[in-house]
């Protein structure tokens, strides 16, 4: 396939490979001169100071890695973006008190168990805290927990309790692998990506692979960064390419009360006033990257969807029927089958919600494209041979969607995947 951009985001998109979005290329050109920069799948680039240590606490079974710490050498500026579930965990609250003072030193993420509404769940985050702070000699309000994996399970705690002492001694620098690893539950893989602009570096980790539908969902990422900037400006940032990336993604239309999504820096590096654009660029590309991987990691992923409508009604009607596009379950099943056409797609945008009184649509003005074939345009069917169709959606690990609803208009993008048995096996046990 040949590369394709987001002209919205300035963002372009160079297919690798491999068969799920984690090699595709994510780059960007710098806004004043025009130099490509290209975001690495790979954690090349890690502020200095960053210390990381990771361990096999015995939270999951097998002895897989289940638990990290990430530190900085002192507090540095962070912002962070919670859950909007009105359901939300102990430490979604707790993460959010934290933030309150715009500083943070360390973050701490436990997989396997999300302590979620069982007896205990807040006083077992209160001795969680206490051990890290003990162990890792960092004031408790500038740790950032997060748990993430079953909910309504007990935490086992005497894995902590004979786990954290002694993990200090085993912190060190590079080692953000160790940590994407440890943050994993049903993803079929980690999610990484890095980028230099200079001497400044913006490394991100991430986790997400069901009950995915933000604004924010069970996801966790974790950026960081040697950039000199200071809250404010971190959270406006951040904000930015939230509502670009991860905002803009859903594999099961379910929402988590434990999302985080934070960014850290060492503040080590000054940041010039003209380059202040250009790390806001790296930002939002490397979330979008990693949202991506999201979509095509999943649970029972087998392809990603891409959906854009362009809709004359403005952004936010334009970004709700994107999102009914990747959360049609006739479309993922469709997707999953390589059968897609454009009857499910129309059944999508045309969904009434409630709480919006959207005009009817004129069919006269809909144009639908599927993998770059127009099948639908103003009303009327578009014959495609079918070879050449249904190979591309057997084929091709991206399918993209097109919709536009008349000339002129805002574009909404979001980012899904199919529905596939292994989905429903993997949520029925």
């Amino acid at each position: 396939m040949q590369p394709y951009m987001y002209s919205d985001l300035g963002i372009a998109i160079t297919p690798g490979p491999g068969p799920n979005t984690s090699d595709d290329l994510v780059s960007f050109n710098l806004s004043d001169t025009n130099e490509p920069v290209t975001i690495a799948n790979d954690l090349t680039y890690q502020p200095a100071g960053l210390r990381t240590c990771a361990a096999a606490l015995g939270i999951k079974a097998g002895g897989k890695l289940d638990f990290t710490v990430m530190t900085l050498p002192q507090p540095g500026p962070a912002a962070a973006v919670f859950s909007q579930s009105r359901c939300p965990s102990d430490t979604t609250l707790r993460g959010r008190e934290c933030l309150a003072n715009g500083q943070l030193q360390a973050v701490a993420i436990g997989s396997g168990n999300a302590n979620i509404f069982t007896p205990d769940s807040t006083s077992a985050v209160d001795r969680l805290v206490t051990l890290l702070e003990r162990e890792f000699g960092i004031d408790a309000p500038q740790i950032l927990l997060s748990l993430t994996g079953r909910i309504g399970v007990p935490l086992p705690m005497q894995c902590f309790e004979t786990g954290i002492p002694h993990l200090a001694k085993t912190l060190c620098e590079q080692n953000l692998d160790a940590a994407s690893q440890a943050i994993l539950t049903s993803d079929t893989g980690p999610k990484t990506g890095s980028v230099a602009l200079g001497d400044v570096v913006l490394a991100g980790i991430a986790k997400g692979a069901g009950m995915v539908e933000p604004n924010m969902a069970t996801i966790l990422v974790y950026l960081f960064t040697n950039a000199q900037l200071d809250h404010a400006l971190l959270q406006d940032m951040l904000h930015h390419a939230v509502n670009a990336s991860f905002n803009r993604l859903s594999i099961d239309a379910e929402t988590s009360p434990s999302d985080t999504v934070a960014l850290l820096s060492t503040a080590t590096t000054p940041l010039p006033p003209r380059q202040i654009a250009h790390f806001r660029q790296a930002l939002t590309a490397l979330c979008v990257k990693l949202a991506r991987d999201m979509a095509s990691q999943g649970e029972g992923v087998t392809k990603c969807i891409e959906a854009t409508v362009n809709s004359p009604l403005g952004l936010p009607h334009a970004e709700r029927l994107a999102k009914q596009v990747i959360n049609s379950t006739l479309v993922k099943a469709a997707v999953y089958g390589a059968r897609l056409n454009w009857g499910p797609i129309v059944s999508a945008i045309g969904k009434p919600v409630s709480g919006h009184d959207d005009p009817i649509l004129d069919r006269n003005q809909i144009v639908i494209r599927l993998q770059g074939y127009d099948v639908f345009r103003c009303g009327q069917t578009i014959d495609v041979a079918d070879s050449q169709w249904f190979e591309a959606l057997r084929t091709d690990k991206t399918i993209r969607i097109n919709v536009t609803l008349g000339a002129g208009g805002s574009l909404g993008r979001a980012w899904g995947c199919d529905l596939s048995p292994a989905y429903i096996s993997l949520n029925a046990r």
